[in-house]
């Protein structure tokens, strides 16, 4: 599975995005969020810098009100900002 391979990469949940997060993608809605550097941009003489995923609660829970359907959103949601 996927959290063997994530290392030290944070999963947080947070109610909204905030105006800087929205800003750093452009986006005037976000349901997650990937901070740090992409694994395939890791060189050997970098340091490597604490990656996170946030998930936004309040956006996944307005698009999918239906508890049955948010699990496999917020799944979803995780598998698209580790790619």
């Amino acid at each position: 599975m996927f959290r063997e391979r994530l290392g030290s990469v944070a999963i947080v949940i947070e109610d909204e995005a905030d105006p800087a997060q929205l800003a750093s993608v452009g986006a005037a809605g976000l349901l997650g969020l990937y901070q740090g550097v992409p694994r395939t941009r890791l060189s050997a003489d970098a340091s490597p810098t604490p990656s996170k995923i946030t998930i936004f609660r309040g956006p996944l829970v307005r698009a999918n009100p239906r508890p049955e359907r948010l699990g496999a959103a917020v799944a979803d949601t995780v598998y698209h900002e580790i790619a």
